[in-house]
């Protein structure tokens, strides 16, 4: 459908859909579609040729191989997505990145590794800069924001940093997607299970729910009795007040003896 995000089969990238199937056999680009990529450039392509990129509701993508690392880059960046790659190291996945999205920029804390980068792939944005400092990552983006994150400071960085670090980029870009290469993050995720609460109601808090039960039992007794069972109040009344009270005693006598297991003696 137009608006959609493909991938050009051969190798060729992706693109958005600009026009969808053209079903008139008397057109030229008879069974064929339109899509444009990055770079503005459009082409009618048959629909063999396109398969849809793929998306996925998660934020957080770990992959513990190279491979799988670069993969996933590939598979899940869409025309439209602005990159950035923290670890870039000598720019090989910054570089098939690269006319696959809107902008790719890969960053490293190594001088010397940026040089390699930038000898190898001179066509590609790349800067030295800590992975950690947030204000000089935004300045990379027009807007500040990214759509796609890569994170590869090493497969076997130590988790904590790991951990830290895309839990940072986690809290700051809210509406970006990670993908992350670490062994031992991938290890934990593997053995980590999501606990999900059970849906049984909880008893409220306080007497037992039959003992509760009880007590809203006596309580209606003793305020619905009917008038004929209620008896004569002797000649000196006591207040309302009093009354109430002792009927509450009352009741609370009543339900301790009802929730006892053991018979209570009377002291002679």
């Amino acid at each position: 459908a137009e608006g959609d995000d493909v991938d050009v089969k051969r190798g060729y990238g992706r693109a958005t859909v600009i026009a969808p199937l053209q079903t008139n056999s008397d057109d030229p680009m008879f069974n064929r579609i339109h899509i444009q990529y990055a770079d503005g450039t459009t082409y009618w392509v048959k629909p063999d040729n396109l398969r849809p990129v793929p998306q996925t509701k998660n934020r957080v993508i770990v992959a513990d191989t190279t491979r799988q690392y670069r993969e996933a880059a590939l598979r899940y960046t869409a025309p439209q997505d602005v990159c950035l790659e923290v670890g870039c190291h000598e720019g090989v996945t910054s570089a098939k990145l690269q006319g696959r999205c809107a902008s790719i920029v890969g960053v490293d804390a190594s001088a010397e590794t940026i040089d390699e980068a930038r000898k190898k792939f001179p066509h590609v944005h790349f800067e030295v800069i800590d992975g950690f400092n947030v204000a000089a990552l935004k300045a990379l983006s027009p807007t500040g924001d990214f759509d796609k994150i890569f994170v590869d400071i090493g497969g076997i960085a130590e988790l904590p940093t790991v951990a830290r670090m895309v839990g940072l980029y986690f809290r700051t870009w809210k509406k970006a997607t990670i993908i992350v290469k670490s062994v031992f993050l991938s290890q934990l995720l593997g053995s980590a299970e999501l606990y999900k609460p059970s849906q049984a109601t909880l008893k409220p808090s306080g007497l037992p729910r039959e003992r509760k039960d009880k007590r809203k039992s006596c309580n209606a007794t003793t305020s619905q009795a009917p008038a004929s069972e209620v008896p004569e109040p002797p000649a000196q009344t006591t207040s309302s007040s009093t009354q109430a009270g002792l009927a509450a005693a009352a009741c609370e006598a009543q339900e301790r003896t009802a929730g006892s297991s053991t018979p209570t003696s009377t002291p002679t």
